[in-house]
């Protein structure tokens, strides 16, 4: 038996989110491959990496139909937030952010 070092235990990190309530409205800046910039109330930022579309859909039978498309963006300001696009109005929403 030997006294070699033992390697660290794996450690666990997880992300939180923090959900934005309501959404806030945003503007996006799209680019071939996705979107490119944002700019909303409390940001300005480049996005440097997206990911998405992912896209959701919904309660069609209610009245209250929704068709959105979701990004997760790492921004120019140290953030990575998920945003979404609203399919029948075009409107970008800020839902929140990875903490």
């Amino acid at each position: 038996m030997t006294n070699e070092p033992q390697p660290p235990a794996a450690s666990r990190t997880a992300l939180a989110f923090r959900r934005l309530r309501p959404p806030q409205e945003l503007e996006i800046i799209m680019g071939r491959q996705g979107p490119t910039a944002l700019r909303g109330k409390t940001t300005t930022a480049r996005i440097l990496m997206a990911a998405g579309p992912y896209r959701a859909s919904g309660e069609w039978w209610s009245g209250a139909a929704f068709s959105r498309d979701y990004w997760d963006v790492h921004a120019s300001d140290g953030a990575v937030y998920r945003v979404h696009q609203d399919q029948q109005s075009g409107q970008w929403f800020l839902d929140g952010y990875y903490d």
